[in-house]
């Protein structure tokens, strides 16, 4: 009886464990997507593309870069709806269409406080 609450409480704890880890990736990796895309904006806003064209490549290296890990933590239809965005803001750098490009960097901040809130270890999220 005693090894059965040992187990069940060391599984719990690697739960936890895990929860928190992949939290503080989510966590890590949405701060400096958003810190990026607040550059792309103020260098639009400048009118310095070439350095916003940078600013979306940076963005896109970022986020394939954490995206195998970031396919085991999130939906899959949150990951396409943030690959759709971050193209989009890609192309939108290319044609220099500025008023466009502010909606679509505001989507993308959006979804990822949503990802940040929605995937957050709380009691709210649990039940």
């Amino acid at each position: 009886m005693m090894k059965v609450w040992t187990i069940t409480l060391g599984l719990t704890a690697l739960i936890f464990l895990l929860n928190f880890a992949g939290e503080g990736f989510l966590n890590r990796a949405a701060q400096s997507s958003r810190e990026v895309l607040q550059e792309i904006r103020e260098d639009a806003q400048a009118g310095n593309w070439e350095k916003a064209k940078s600013g979306c490549k940076t963005a896109m290296l970022l986020w394939k870069k954490s995206m195998p890990l970031l396919q085991m933590l999130l939906d899959h239809i949150e990951i396409e709806n943030l690959d759709m965005l971050f193209a989009k803001t890609r192309t939108l750098c290319e044609q220099k269409q500025k008023e466009e490009l502010f909606l679509n960097l505001a989507e993308l901040e959006r979804s990822f406080y949503h990802i940040e809130e929605r995937y957050a270890f709380h009691w709210r999220n649990i039940f």
